[in-house]
């Protein structure tokens, strides 16, 4: 499988949209997405390294690219896995900017061949299918991996302080549209954040039909906390960590 013409794409919807176009009008919602996209520009200016098809090292600019219409959302750019991390990131700042400016969202991440062209409104492909179907599936506020990510060479790549195991939020049937992976926006929060990611999260919770999409952002959250370094508790990281002592203290005693 060739991944040198694959495309990241990430669709995301505003939740509860209809209500707040209504509260807040047309002006302020377009200068809330304004604000959005701008979290994406300022990381475009940032260098991410990848490698060159003969696998050497170089440095790129992510070029994340995005397009809004009505309640939707959507971001992407060139597939490897170092742009990915940049991605996933720089979506992690984004959901985070999104609640703090009331314009909260839910959406997923897809990966392979689309064909998009911005300036006549074309968006084709499988990713974005898969990512507007699992999108559909999910009852919070946050962003969910896609099933396209089931198979390699895509299924890896991921940074362990990027991505949580999740499914809590997922409605009836929701599993067959995504694997159970979703980005880590409270960790996020904490690191960059010294405002509390509850309080902010509950100002947005005033619409009884959304109550329970809330409720589980903020279990999410919790889930967030209780393993915010959850890699380390994993075989295979203590034993290496056993081995890199062990180590250390060989080479102490050489001394």
């Amino acid at each position: 499988m060739t991944t040198e013409n694959d495309t990241l794409v990430c669709l995301l919807d505003v939740l509860g949209f209809e209500s707040i176009f209504n509260k807040l009008g047309l002006e302020t919602i377009e200068s809330k997405y304004k604000e959005l996209i701008s979290v994406v520009e300022k990381q475009n200016i940032q260098v991410a390294i990848s490698r060159t098809s003969d696998g050497v090292p170089a440095m790129f600019s992510p070029n994340i690219s995005y397009a809004y219409f009505s309640d939707t959302i959507i971001f992407w750019c060139k597939y490897d896995v170092f742009r990915m991390e940049v991605f996933l990131s720089c979506m992690s700042e984004l959901l985070c900017d999104s609640i703090e400016i009331g314009l909260p969202l839910r959406g997923s991440v897809s990966v392979g061949q689309v064909i998009i062209d911005k300036e006549k409104g074309i968006y084709l492909g499988q990713p974005i299918i898969a990512a507007a179907r699992a999108e559909s599936v999910q009852k919070w506020i946050g962003i969910t991996m896609s099933k396209t990510f089931d198979k390699a060479p895509y299924c890896g790549g991921f940074k362990a302080d990027v991505i949580l195991q999740y499914d809590k939020h997922l409605k009836d049937g929701g599993k067959d549209k995504v694997i159970p992976l979703a980005i880590d926006f409270p960790r996020f929060w904490r690191t960059k954040r010294q405002t509390s990611i509850v309080d902010a999260i509950n100002k947005l919770n005033s619409d009884l039909n959304f109550a329970e999409y809330y409720n589980n952002t903020l279990d999410f959250v919790k889930y967030s906390e209780d393993n915010h370094d959850w890699w380390t508790k994993q075989p295979e990281f203590i034993e290496e960590e056993e081995r890199r002592k062990n180590h250390e203290l060989k080479e102490q005693n050489k001394i």
